[in-house]
């Protein structure tokens, strides 16, 4: 059945997701700024007959739109609307009196019962009160279940801390405040839950009941759109229930994580495909934001498919036509409003809260008239205009405005009443949207300038200063809502053309964000089934029941489309060719003696079955203790994704477990670094006794003193700082800084680094030099904090140093699994480096396995799978290991899409692989195939690259250390399981 929208065929990419959700798996699109995510969305509506579905947005208006292109299959909504029907339709006119835009003051004495304390205290009612509303507020925005302190935030700290630091409160009472605020915040929370209280609720506080009841929804599948920006509440709801779910959205385009939305992209595991060809703009716009995008992922997708949009200088450029005017602040834009006003071109205002935007004026005028009548809290502390003028403790906006104002009270007057004006405009009118990177999520224009008030873009692209992340992502936002015209200001345009390197600064997560939202246990993340009758449930097939049913279901009437050469030749079916027609790509069989070398091995020895050669029908093997055949056990996997490949590495790493006994006198261990929750799987868990490590305190201390030898110290802090420094891109500065602090933390605990014996004293932790960092003051809020807030809130690495063990005491006789996937890439990078780190050091205290002949005990294996972004970050422990791990009894195999990942800037991790074994590649570079296979002729080598383009799923090419090649029909787990 060929799939169609609106009479145009459904894109690769929007098959391949179709196809995932056909099959009833939980799954997040990717979909990158004008990508087509609606057509997808309509597409599943239109081929998803007897199915109910859900469609949730962020706002009333996407809901109005939605509705108008889903049909009767789908229901449209918003949270809080599903929330008020739920909550409020039962006692509608109760919930009518007590909702309220905000708590009052009034309303937080009264409820919390702040009256009653009696305790003599430094600090003052008025920071209780903020206390109180600022705990509420973010367990109302969290999924958690009930108050308690993780809901105490970084602000409310910093907020005491600051009262502190001026005389105001005694740091000494600090626990006594936040004891306070929990206990009077949990009196006042009960009376805004309470239908029967006159005290007043926010409209969160009628979907976080509706939250705690654990609604069921009753439909067939959700569709969770805009899941970048995720209310934390609303996703813990659609995590918990029974149907199959798609979130969507971009990550990069998540701009709203300082108002409490989380990015649910990054956090939850679900299976993951993209959309990235956008059909709005073209591929100078697509090259531009893959350029803004480089410093958060070098290899981000975006492909422009739109119209050939010009990119333009300002002042090269003739303002001619409507347009869509995006400025960083809602203050720059207010300015533009003010200076455009007596123009006579028609404009329409978008902005947050314009009415606001009219009060803060008015107020502003009153005050440079000499009235402080109910002036708003940004500006009620001052007594007078000169104080608000020679101030620079206001924001930009007010600023601008005082500006405004300062030099012509009659200019702020005009324009409240051009504001008043401009949102009456329909935007469909207007010769100018003015608006902001916020507001113009969602929107497209023929043409868009973009104002110079993205400062902080202009400072990292011309001096190199560091960024915060959301900063990147909203310029991002901005620049890809051009359909034919992009208008950079002078500055913006110089800035990009002499863009200098600079540090990204992740925005930390709160914790309290996270807390109760991902459910990790299996039952929880198991993907649903869709049954005949069109519901879903819980069951999750085994993988090899998959693999199985894929591989012995016949092929009948299928037809495949043929591929056309340049001169309009078909050329066959790139799956098509037969093990004889591939061989025939060279013009010659593999040999019968070389095909023998590998087929037969010494009992009693470890000998892993890793395919079946096609030719001479014979089994493959591959022997990592044997010196004789295989020098090293390094071996490199490579295929396209759905070739086999990960099939066959569990298939080699379930029979290296099950023949762990021919391994001599030692124990050896496997430790796998899972990207894509591979080896996570109940059937593979239990078929391999493999433990699974979540990055949630794992026993490890990164700080631990392995070698004792004078400055052990100083080497242990000097290995895991660049550590930090390489994951999280530290400043000379940073790294000096956090030296010290490891430093003293080891002087805290009575190790020195000149006194060998106050080793055996128990190390610090990484909450220890947290601890020292922290005391620190004036901590700036920069990459280091940034990278010790996230040690230390996501608890990576256990805290008790006494429940902590060497990294190769928890591997012997262990298959130990390190969870990655839906970690950010910067921790990710950390953990590994770290591990790593540990595993070369303590390789050389472990000692070398004794020689037996041609044989050499394994003592630990690493497993890397998909390790083309591991292999680009350049860790010094891998290159180490791959060099030196062959006299330890150490080999490193590394699974990858393509041989071209192996070479990187500074390192060619092939020179130290032996063994290969190459799956189906879409893309082979010649290159590197000419260097694998050995050959030197023209036409070998692309008779090989075809050959490479066209192997069958489960088939291989499998190289030996003698360079010796055989075509084979690799090992698969599906297959050992099923004969088991």
């Amino acid at each position: 059945m060929e799939i169609s929208i609106h009479g145009y065929p459904a894109t690769d990419e929007q098959l391949s997701g179709y196809e995932l959700f056909e099959q009833g798996r939980n799954l997040k699109i990717e979909a990158k700024a004008g990508a087509g995510k609606t057509t997808f969305f309509e597409i599943i509506d239109k081929y998803s007959s007897g199915r109910k579905g859900l469609y949730l947005c962020f706002n009333r208006d996407l809901a109005e739109e939605a509705r108008a292109k889903f049909s009767g299959n789908i229901d449209v909504g918003t949270a809080h609307s599903f929330a008020y029907k739920a909550i409020c339709k039962i006692n509608q006119s109760a919930w009518k009196r007590k909702l309220s835009p905000f708590i009052t003051d009034k309303d937080v004495i009264t409820y919390s019962k702040i009256g009653d304390i009696k305790k003599k205290v430094s600090f003052s009612q008025k920071l209780l009160i903020y206390g109180i509303k600022a705990i509420i507020t973010n367990f109302l925005n969290s999924a958690s279940k009930q108050l308690g302190e993780v809901h105490v935030s970084k602000k409310i700290h910093y907020v005491y801390d600051q009262h502190s630091s001026r005389g105001k409160t005694k740091p000494s009472e600090k626990e006594l405040f936040i004891e306070l605020i929990l206990h009077h915040g949990k009196l006042l929370l009960e009376q805004m839950m309470d239908i029967d209280s006159a005290c007043a609720a926010t409209q969160n506080v009628y979907l976080k009941i509706w939250q705690l009841q654990e609604p069921i929804l009753d439909y067939d599948f959700i569709m969770f759109d805009e899941a970048q920006d995720a209310n934390p509440v609303l996703l813990s709801i659609v995590l918990q229930q029974k149907c199959q779910q798609v979130i969507v959205g971009d990550r990069y385009q998540s701009i709203y994580q300082f108002n409490g939305a989380v990015n649910a992209l990054s956090l939850v595991p679900y299976k993951s495909t993209q959309l990235s060809n956008s059909f709005r703009y073209g591929p100078r716009i697509a090259n531009l934001a893959r350029g803004t995008l480089s410093p958060l992922d070098s290899n981000v997708e975006i492909h422009g498919l739109g119209f050939d949009t010009e990119i333009h200088k300002a002042s090269n450029y003739n303002l001619g036509h409507s347009m869509m005017l995006i400025a960083r602040t809602n203050g720059h834009l207010l300015e533009i409003l003010s200076n455009l006003q007596n123009s006579g071109v028609t404009i329409h205002l978008s902005c947050r809260d314009p009415k606001s935007s009219i009060r803060l004026i008015e107020s502003l005028l009153r005050l440079r008239e000499g009235d402080r009548t109910h002036l708003p809290k940004a500006i009620n502390h001052f007594n007078n205009w000169n104080q608000i003028i020679d101030s620079d403790d206001c924001d930009s906006e007010t600023m601008r405005m005082v500006k405004i104002i300062d030099n012509d009270p009659e200019a702020g007057k005009r324009l409240i009443n051009a504001i008043e004006k401009s949102i009456s405009i329909d935007p469909q009118n207007a010769d100018i949207i003015l608006t902001t990177a916020h507001r113009s999520k969602g929107l497209e224009s023929d043409c868009v300038y973009i104002c110079q008030d993205f400062e902080a873009i202009i400072s990292a692209y011309t001096e190199g200063k560091s960024l915060d992340q959301e900063e990147l992502h909203l310029f991002y936002v901005a620049l890809t809502r051009a359909k034919k015209h992009l208008i950079l200001s002078d500055m913006l345009y110089d800035a990009i053309e002499n863009k200098r390197p600079f540090k990204v600064i992740k925005t930390p997560i709160e914790h309290y964000l996270t807390d109760n939202l991902i459910a990790h246990s299996d039952s929880e993340m198991a993907r649903p089934i869709i049954k005949k009758d069109n519901t879903c449930e819980r069951v999750k097939k085994t993988e090899s029941e998959q693999a199985a049913e894929a591989a012995e279901k016949p092929v009948t009437g299928t037809k495949r489309k043929q591929h056309i050469d340049a001169e309009g030749k078909a050329d066959k079916s790139p799956t098509g060719a037969t093990g004889a027609e591939l061989d025939k790509l060279l013009d010659k069989d593999v040999p019968l003696d070389i095909a023998k070398q590998n087929a037969t091995h010494e009992l009693g020895r470890i000998a892993v079955k890793i395919g079946h050669d096609k030719t001479h029908n014979l089994p493959q093997y591959w022997m990592p203790t044997n010196t004789r055949k295989f020098f090293n056990p390094n071996t490199a996997i490579l295929g396209t994704m759905g070739t086999g490949k990960t099939q066959l590495v569990k298939a080699m790493l379930l029979q290296l477990y099950q023949q762990r006994q021919f391994n001599g006198d030692r124990e050896f261990g496997l430790l796998i670094f899972d990207y894509k929750d591979d080896y996570t799987d109940q059937e593979f868990v239990t078929a391999t006794n493999a433990k699974v490590f979540d990055l949630v305190h794992i026993p490890i201390n990164p700080l631990a003193i392995f070698a004792k030898k004078p400055l052990g110290t100083v080497h242990t802090a000097s290995t895991f700082t660049s550590s930090l420094v390489k994951a999280f891109g530290l400043g000379t500065k940073q790294e000096s800084l956090l030296k010290k602090c490891i430093a003293q933390a080891y002087e805290t605990r009575g190790i020195h680094k000149m006194d060998i014996s106050s080793y055996d004293l128990p190390a610090p932790t990484i909450s220890d030099v947290y601890e020292v960092f922290s005391m620190i003051e004036k901590v700036p809020m920069d990459s280091l904090y940034s990278a010790m807030n996230d040690l230390n809130e996501y608890e990576v690495f256990c805290p008790d140093g006494e429940k902590c063990e060497p990294l190769l005491d928890l591997l012997r006789g262990n298959i130990i699994v390190i969870k990655l996937s839906g970690y950010d890439p910067s921790l990710q990078n950390l953990v590994v480096s770290l591990l790593l780190d540990q595993f070369y050091s303590q390789m050389h205290l472990y000692g070398k396995p004794r020689p037996d002949g041609d044989y050499r005990s394994l003592t630990n294996m690493i497993l890397v799978d998909e390790a083309d972004n591991f292999m680009r970050c350049e860790f010094p422990s891998l290159l180490k290991i791959l060099k030196e791990g062959r006299e330890f009894g150490v080999g490193v195999m590394l699974s990858t899409q393509g041989a071209d990942h192996f070479k990187t800037t500074n390192c060619n991790y092939s020179d130290y692989m032996l063994a290969w074994i190459i799956h189906k590649l879409n893309n082979p570079v010649s290159k590197d195939v000419a260097t694998l296979f050995n050959l030197d002729k023209k036409e070998d080598i692309n008779r090989m690259c075809q050959r490479l383009r066209t192997l069958e799923k489960h088939h291989s090419l499998f190289i030996d250390t003698s360079k010796n090649i055989v075509y084979q029909e690799s090992s698969a787990f599906w297959k050992f399981i099923k004969n088991s």
